[in-house]
């Protein structure tokens, strides 16, 4: 609640060895509604999927399932508290993959599993995009934490224009394939 209400940020930090610097997480007031948003959609979405899911128990096990729903949702929670691009990056990469379980869970059907696959493209594709904007913004400092990575530092490479279009493909493809598995 405090952070909700402009509280001091709460932060989290584990050393690493990996390039990148420390993994660091926080909740501050921006992540904290986002955080919160989360909280309430996963608990509606949760509630319609066993109720969804109960005609399925009775010829095969969708315990999977719920297991998947639940990394998916930790996972955003890691992409919306993360304070680095490592962090980040993981998470992100943790969510596409237990979004792609989620979607081929039916896989019996032929479009199930073509949307799966389609899935699977776009969004490494946009990982990788992002990945790319992480080390062009991050060129030239020792940490790829998120304090670090500030709009002067963004506007130092060619004017910003190469990093701006890389989010905007790592974003977007996300974006665009959850409307093409839909």
């Amino acid at each position: 609640i405090r952070e909700l209400t402009g509280g001091p940020e709460l932060t989290a930090s584990l050393a690493s060895t990996l390039p990148g610097g420390p993994w660091a997480v926080g909740l501050d007031r921006l992540s904290a509604w986002f955080v919160l948003l989360l909280c309430f959609v996963s608990a509606g979405t949760a509630s319609y999927g066993a109720t969804y899911l109960a005609a399925e128990r009775a010829h095969r096990n969708v315990a999977a399932s719920h297991a998947i729903f639940s990394l998916l949702v930790a996972a955003m929670l890691g992409v919306f508290t993360a304070r680095g691009a490592v962090p980040f990056l993981v998470t992100w990469e943790t969510m596409a993959l237990s979004a792609y379980a989620a979607i081929v869970f039916d896989h019996d059907q032929p479009a199930v599993r073509r949307a799966g696959l389609v899935y699977l493209v776009l969004t490494h594709a946009g990982t990788l995009g992002l990945l790319a904007m992480f080390l062009l913004w991050g060129r030239g400092s020792d940490s790829l934490a998120f304090v670090q990575l500030t709009p002067a530092a963004a506007h130092a490479v060619s004017g910003g224009a190469p990093v701006l279009l890389l989010a905007f493909f790592g974003f977007e493809s996300s974006t665009t394939v959850a409307e093409e598995t839909r």
